[in-house]
């Protein structure tokens, strides 16, 4: 594992025990990334931003079945992907 996931392993632990400032933290480390992924899909701004938002609720509803076994971009870049 790199530093980084390391550092989001974490985060991800402490959102499991009810820490909404560590998802807060997330969301705020990859949303720029995120939201210029889906805008090479998607023109309309408005939907970028609506996409991004769909993509960390969809994610925060999956981080009790969240292992580690990929990187917490990789799940989010695949939700993207699913929605997209």
């Amino acid at each position: 594992m790199t530093a980084d996931s390391d550092a989001d392993a974490l985060l991800i632990e402490r959102i499991k025990l009810g820490d909404m400032r560590a998802f807060e933290m997330l969301v705020v480390k990859y949303q720029r990334r995120i939201e210029r992924l889906i805008g090479r899909m998607v023109r309309d701004s408005d939907l970028v931003q609506d996409i991004a938002q769909e993509t960390f609720i969809r994610a925060y509803r999956a981080i009790p079945q969240f292992r580690g076994e990929s990187a917490f971009l990789a799940v989010l870049t695949a939700i993207r992907y699913s929605q997209v």
